[in-house]
């Protein structure tokens, strides 16, 4: 399991759906895009993810490429990162100084 699968992220920037356990941090992300399958992290799990992959039609994953794209812009990209980036700023800088660290 990882935290945060770079793989995972790498893939979805490529346009490829992805196929992961639910104890990598960013698969609600990919849920909620649609852009890939997710399932527990036992055999079980992962025999359920190559079944579905196996099942899924061309026209369908031809649709999760599409979303794959649209769910590494929205929450991977550089942009977007950079904009979180300043936004996490500018509360900082709004909040009253403090001698604590």
């Amino acid at each position: 399991t990882e935290n945060y699968c770079i793989a995972a992220v790498e893939a979805l920037g490529c346009g490829l759906p992805v196929l992961m356990s639910d104890k990598v941090n960013i698969h609600p992300m990919v849920t909620a895009a649609g852009a890939g399958y997710v399932e527990g992290d036992d055999a079980a799990g992962c025999a359920r993810l190559i079944a579905r992959w196996r099942e899924t039609p061309a026209e369908k994953w031809e649709e999760m490429r599409g979303r794959a794209r649209t769910c590494f812009g929205k929450n991977f990209s550089i942009v977007d990162t950079y904009r979180r980036y300043l936004e996490a700023l500018g509360r900082a800088a709004a909040r009253p100084a403090t001698n604590e660290i």
